[in-house]
């Protein structure tokens, strides 16, 4: 699928350049597009970040 491949180019670009070290993930209601993580969840320790990675949340939640 070529969105798919869209969407993992723009990730890739961004996580090269260090602007975003976390996961992706697209889905429709019928099928996950793209998953896959990127970056460090510790870069001390360079602990790389995995789909099963946990996130603080924080107040980014206030958004929603």
């Amino acid at each position: 699928m070529a969105f798919a491949q869209d969407i993992a180019d723009i990730f890739t670009e961004h996580a090269t350049h260090h602007l975003f070290s976390g996961v992706g993930l697209v889905k429709t209601q019928q099928s996950v597009i793209f998953a896959k993580a990127f970056g460090y969840a510790n870069r001390s320790w360079q602990i790389a970040n995995t789909l099963q990675t946990r996130f603080d949340t924080a107040s980014i939640t206030k958004l929603f």
